[in-house]
């Protein structure tokens, strides 16, 4: 995943494209794959957050009551 960001990285910053520079489009282009996996990792991130209360409240709340 770290390579993508690089690779993404040095595409907007036209590096390795030689003397030509990233047009607008795929700048524009670029910009919208980079917006799509930051918003994919929120996303994740959300996910995860919920699944670890719910298995929290499955398992590590019912414990505590049984143990009151």
């Amino acid at each position: 995943m770290r390579t993508r960001q690089i690779a993404l990285h040095r595409e907007m910053r036209g590096i390795g494209r030689g003397e030509h520079e990233t047009s607008q489009v795929e700048y524009a282009e670029l910009r919208r794959v980079a917006d799509t996996l930051a918003a994919s990792r929120r996303l994740t991130a959300t996910v995860d957050g919920i699944l670890s209360r719910a298995i929290c409240s499955q398992v590590c709340f019912p414990a505590a009551l049984s143990r009151a």
